[in-house]
């Protein structure tokens, strides 16, 4: 059998309240007891062998784990354990790689050293350091609405200084939304993914902009899927004018991208990139640990229950996200890419 991704959201609390963020109201304080429950949750379900044997990578995801939110010893050692325990696996051979999601932006990321170190300690008992090049650091980098001051900016920077240099070899993954703001500035040579891997030695993870933080304000009686996304795009470019792109300039970035970095191009909207199997944890004690499936062989990605969600060429109706038209941009980049 294929292997997968299995990812766990342990929780939905997050200080860097980037302006577009996913979570929207949701993105509130989360007791220190339900924390304390999505972890020992997602311990459990990872020692029993027979839940990980089809995976490959298994991943870790707040909101944020690094920058306060482990508020308690006993949540600390919990949550280190996890980690710790995790590596165990990757030490052993039982998973290939490991995922871990950090902003980067608050503090001196000091939580985040302590569980890589766990990491290089297991793989020190086995006498392989090396498989510190398995592990992922997953961070986000946008030119709008993420970095609200020069501070967090300045921190996120020292940040990945600082873990290449003290991690040889660790991978890190930066998340970047295709905004208008950044496209504007690609396509005026005032942004250059190649000066950015450069300085940082990262790869980059492209995601499409969606107005999902924004669709508690709609009208609950429109019902249309398409309706809602052009009435979400019309408010989020209100509160963050420049987040939603144009289609020209889309397709000239398009362009660009395929003749300057054929191999960067083809991980735009790239779902082989996307963890398979997704278990969530809200801010409730009755939500705890829901099963999300991916159906990555599929162009719309989820399984038929969720067809409403589809537009009319198959895609997610979240690619339909150009702020002048309704077209898809997952198949503008398909169509430029043949």
């Amino acid at each position: 059998m294929e292997k997968r991704s299995l990812q766990f959201e342990l929780w939905q609390e997050c200080n860097q309240l980037c302006s577009y963020c996913y979570l929207g109201q949701e993105n509130r304080c989360t007791p220190t007891e339900l924390k304390l429950d999505a972890v020992n949750k997602a311990y459990e379900f990872i020692q029993n062998e027979n839940n990980i044997k089809d995976y490959d990578v298994i991943s870790y995801i707040g909101g944020e784990f690094f920058q306060g939110q482990l508020n308690t010893p006993e949540l600390k050692d919990a949550f280190y354990e996890l980690i710790r325990f995790t590596g165990e696996l990757h030490a052993t051979g039982k998973i290939s790689e490991i995922w871990l999601m950090t902003t980067m932006t608050i503090g001196d990321q000091h939580e985040l050293y302590e569980c890589l170190d766990l990491l290089v300690n297991e793989y020190n008992k086995v006498n392989k350091p090396e498989l510190i090049e398995n592990v992922w650091i997953v961070t986000s980098y946008d030119t709008i609405g993420r970095f609200h001051t020069q501070k967090k900016l300045d921190t996120w920077k020292n940040s990945m200084y600082t873990l290449y240099k003290r991690y040889n070899g660790i991978k890190i993954n930066v998340c970047t939304i295709l905004t208008q703001d950044l496209i504007t500035k690609y396509i005026n040579d005032e942004f250059s993914f190649i000066n950015f891997k450069n300085e940082f030695h990262n790869e980059f993870f492209f995601k499409q902009p969606s107005p999902g933080n924004v669709d508690a304000l709609i009208d609950q009686s429109i019902t249309d899927p398409m309706e809602r996304q052009t009435i979400g795009k019309q408010i989020m470019e209100k509160r963050l004018p420049g987040f939603f792109p144009l289609r020209n300039d889309f397709l000239t970035f398009l362009i660009k991208l395929k003749n300057e970095n054929p191999e960067l191009y083809e991980k735009l909207f790239n779902i082989k990139y996307r963890a398979d199997d997704l278990y969530r944890n809200y801010n409730d004690m009755n939500n705890r640990m829901e099963h999300n499936h991916r159906e990555k062989t599929t162009k719309a990605e989820a399984s038929g229950d969720v067809v409403a969600a589809i537009n009319s060429c198959g895609h997610q109706i979240n690619y339909c996200c150009y702020l002048d038209s309704d077209a898809c941009a997952l198949c503008d980049r398909l169509a430029i890419g043949d």
